[in-house]
């Protein structure tokens, strides 16, 4: 699998450093099928995340279900994660699935430290001393990467995705959401080829997971696991269903998923669209 970069990039009052967002950017990968007559790839993203019980990858349940659809309707078969020059088959994909749920549109699915590597990939251990992690607050700051779909084609060696990595603020919280709105004149490219156009298609980020810059009580700045990326702007693919000017990010909050890859649906039952 070829890697490329459409771009990295950060507000301008960082919160995140050039450094931050390239290991970001090495945690996650585009999670991915092949759908046939004609061929094309569609993918969505995951993560690779230690969160002290076991090694597991997130991505959202709408991901998994896209694969599932193309499986039954359009000749996909197996999944796979996009490494450097490499992928790793998931031939066993439902096998693999620790938790799902559609209506909060998490997932997850075990991975081996060994797959990781051999992708070229990071596993994010985060800075928790134990988990769930500290409470999020509005202006922290917040990092992820994922693939977006409209950035992936083929070429004469194989299958390219393109990484889109930010570094941003917490807009808005609720005990559900995390939510981060673009502000295209606080933002600057620093990696790649910089920030995309307004209204850009981001459908396929998608499973990233989001990590909220914190500091451990040492004073060592540290990088916790906050969110997973459930919906980006412009998903819709007719431009005049798009709002000028108002690119939102949201992700499910990660208290919904527990140390050893299960999703807390007790939580869940009680959380609210209330907040900050």
């Amino acid at each position: 699998m070829n890697d490329s970069e459409i771009g990295i990039w950060i507000d301008f009052n960082p919160l995140a450093s050039k450094a931050d967002l390239e290991f970001i950017n090495t945690t996650s990968s585009a999670l991915f099928w092949t759908e046939q007559a004609p061929i094309k790839p569609r993918n969505g993203s995951a993560s690779f995340l230690n969160l002290g019980v076991r090694t597991f990858a997130v991505t959202a349940a709408h991901v998994l279900e896209g694969w599932r659809v193309g499986r039954s309707n359009a000749g996909a078969q197996n999944a796979y994660l996009a490494g450097i020059d490499r992928a790793v088959v998931l031939a066993d994909f439902e096998d693999r699935i620790i938790d799902e749920d559609r209506e909060m549109d998490l997932a997850t699915f075990s991975i081996a430290d060994e797959e990781v590597r051999v992708l070229g990939r990071s596993v994010v251990y985060g800075g928790q001393a134990g988990w769930p992690p500290p409470p999020l607050e509005r202006g922290q700051g917040i990092g992820f990467s994922g693939y977006p779909g409209a950035e992936t084609y083929i070429d004469g060696k194989g299958l390219v995705f393109s990484s889109a990595s930010q570094g941003m603020t917490i807009t808005s919280l609720n005990d559900r959401d995390v939510l981060c709105q673009i502000e295209r004149d606080k933002i600057a490219g620093v990696i790649g080829r910089g920030v995309p156009p307004e209204n850009f298609n981001f459908g396929g980020i998608s499973g990233a997971a989001m990590f909220a810059r914190g500091v451990r009580q040492s004073g060592i700045i540290c990088w916790l696991f906050a969110g997973v990326v459930i919906q980006g702007p412009n998903t819709n693919l007719d431009p005049n269903m798009s709002i000028e000017g108002f690119e939102l990010i949201r992700g499910r909050r990660s208290h919904f998923i527990k140390a050893d890859g299960s999703l807390d649906r007790k939580l869940w039952a009680h959380a609210t669209f209330n907040g900050t």
